[in-house]
C-alpha cells in the first residue's frame, strides 16, 4: 500500500510523527468500524518536503485541496464537513484557527498596499492569495458560518464562542479572534480524554482524504512568514492600515496549540 508522509503539527490533537497508511483509489477499508474512503492519487504524489520552503507550492496544493472539495457531491462532502463541524464544537484551537483565517483574508482584502515598493505590492498580493487559501478551504468545509456549538459539545461551555453573523457584522473581527485565541490554553488544560478522542477522529477523516494539516501548517507557516518579512521590509508610513495588526493576530495564533 502506498503512503503519505504526515508530519508532527500543531493541532488539537495527537500528531502524527511516522508515516500513517492511507487508502488509496484502489483500496478498500476491511474494517466494519471505519467508514470506507480514498485519497485522490494526486495527493499520494504531494511532497510535504517541498512544502516546507517553497509558499507557491504549497498555496497550489491548498488550493487544488479546495477545489477537490467544492467538486464533491453532497453525499461525498458530507464525511469532511461532519467532521469540521465536531471540530469546530469541540477542538479551541481549530475555531481559533477558523477566526483568525477568516479575519486575515477579510483584513487584506480590504487594505490599500499602493503606497509601497512594487517588490512589497507583488508579495502583499502573494501573501493576500495565501490567506485567502486557507479561508477558503475552511469555507469549503462549512466552518465560514461560525456555527455555534450544540449544548452536548465541549465548546457550549468551555469558552465563550462567537456566531458567524455576530463576527460577520463586527467592526473588530481582529479583537474578536484574538480572544478566541487567548481563550484556547485553559480549555485545552480543561478537556476532557473523550473530548481528545472525539477530536482526533474528527481529524482522522479529514486526513484520510485530504491530509489537510500538513498543507494547512506549512500556508499558515508561510503566510506568517511573509507578514513579518513585508512589516520590516516598509516603514509604518507606507504599510497599509492594520497590517501590523493582524500580523501580531497570526503571531499570537502560533503561539498556541494542543
Amino acid at each position: 500500500m502506498k503512503r503519505l508522509i504526515f508530519l508532527a503539527l500543531t493541532g488539537c490533537s495527537t500528531a502524527f510523527t511516522a508515516e500513517a497508511p492511507v487508502q488509496t483509489d484502489d483500496v478498500v477499508s476491511e474494517s466494519a468500524d471505519v467508514p470506507v474512503a480514498t485519497v485522490p492519487s494526486w495527493l499520494l504524489a504531494v511532497e510535504p518536503e517541498r512544502m516546507e520552503d517553497d509558499p507557491q507550492y504549497t498555496v497550489e496544493v491548498m488550493e487544488r485541496v479546495t477545489a477537490r472539495i467544492s467538486l464533491m457531491s453532497h453525499g461525498e462532502r458530507q464525511p469532511l464537513t461532519d467532521a469540521m463541524s465536531t471540530l469546530m464544537g469541540n477542538c479551541p484551537y481549530t475555531r481559533a484557527r477558523v477566526m483568525v483565517a477568516l479575519t486575515a483574508d477579510r483584513e487584506l482584502a480590504a487594505m490599500d498596499a499602493s503606497s509601497m515598493s512594487a517588490d512589497s505590492q507583488a508579495s502583499f498580493v502573494a501573501l493576500s492569495r495565501q490567506a485567502s487559501s486557507q479561508a477558503d478551504f475552511y469555507r469549503s468545509l462549512g466552518a465560514g458560518t461560525l456555527s455555534m456549538p450544540m449544548p452536548t459539545e465541549y465548546l457550549a461551555s468551555a469558552v465563550r464562542a462567537v456566531d458567524g453573523a455576530t463576527f460577520a457584522a463586527s467592526d473588530g473581527p481582529i479583537g474578536l479572534s484574538l480572544t478566541a485565541v487567548s481563550e484556547v490554553d485553559a480549555a485545552v488544560d480543561a478537556m476532557p480524554t473523550e473530548v481528545q478522542d472525539t477530536i482526533q477522529a474528527a481529524w482522522d477523516v479529514l486526513e484520510l482524504h485530504m491530509g489537510n494539516r500538513v498543507v494547512v501548517h506549512f500556508t499558515e507557516r508561510h503566510y506568517r512568514d511573509a507578514l513579518t518579512a513585508l512589516i520590516d521590509a516598509e516603514s509604518a508610513q507606507v504599510r497599509p492600515v492594520g497590517l501590523a495588526e493582524v500580523s501580531a493576530m497570526v503571531d499570537e495564533l502560533s503561539t498556541k496549540g494542543c
